[in-house]
């Protein structure tokens, strides 16, 4: 009796942990390490037809943040249309959520999707510029302590030109509390960590703090060691 117990208990503890590899989580955070787009698309599929099924604020904010970061990949691959268009999808389901009043998260991803289209189109800067600052400013007003804001919010203090509000130093002291309050949820296959410790990186290197850049980016890699934006880009670029 006591082997088959521990023979059942075994059983268990190993589909536990295959349905936790296999999960949707797991595998969009193993296709965003590696810039898999086609993987991303499919994960996002599949969150669609969750979403399909459930139409909560919760599913429509998980498939808009989805969609949000699979557009690292789409630069990667050098494919604008599918970035203009996952784009398009997640601010339609933002803008829908910030009418019924989304919350925090809700705000800080409309501003993160507007800062990719400044990104795809920079001529758009001045028109979506101080939109998507409004939008990250209210998430924090909301949220101060989400670090899902305050990646966002960093992110636009560092993007925004300074004459118009933008603020290296404050967007590190952002970058660096949000990565703090990521490690307090639990980074497991939490994609939006590993964008905060490449955004940090990217910031101490703009501040020309070399030693704290690199020790951020083998922070990503010694999380995520298949991390190809930190690996293969950002990483050798401090180097050179």
């Amino acid at each position: 009796m006591k082997k088959y117990l521990i023979l059942l208990i075994g059983i268990t503890a190993f589909a536990t942990l295959h349905a936790q590899m296999d999960s949707p989580q797991a595998r969009y955070y193993d296709a965003y390490q590696a810039n898999g787009l086609e993987q991303l698309k499919t994960v996002i599929r599949e969150m669609e037809a969750e979403y399909a099924e459930s139409p909560t604020a919760a599913n429509a904010l998980a498939v808009a943040r989805a969609k949000y970061g699979a557009v690292g990949a789409c630069f990667a691959h050098q494919d604008e249309e599918s970035a203009k268009q996952l784009l398009a999808e997640a601010a339609k389901l933002t803008k829908k959520l910030l009418k019924e009043d989304g919350g925090a998260e809700a705000h800080a991803l409309h501003a993160g999707i507007l800062g990719m289209k400044i990104a795809l189109s920079p001529v758009k800067g001045p028109f979506l510029g101080p939109q998507a600052g409004k939008q990250a400013a209210r998430a924090m007003e909301l949220e101060p302590d989400n670090p899902f804001v305050r990646l966002q919010h960093s992110n636009n203090l560092f993007y925004t030109p300074p004459a118009f509000g933008g603020d290296l130093q404050l967007a590190i002291q952002g970058f660096q509390a949000a990565a703090l309050g990521f490690e307090a949820q639990g980074t497991e296959n939490n994609w939006p960590y590993l964008q905060c410790l490449a955004m940090l990186g990217q910031a101490q290197q703009a501040d020309g703090q070399r030693e704290a850049a690199r020790s951020t980016y083998q922070k990503a890699l010694a999380t995520a060691p298949g991390f190809r934006w930190v690996r293969e880009e950002l990483l050798p670029a401090l180097e050179q």
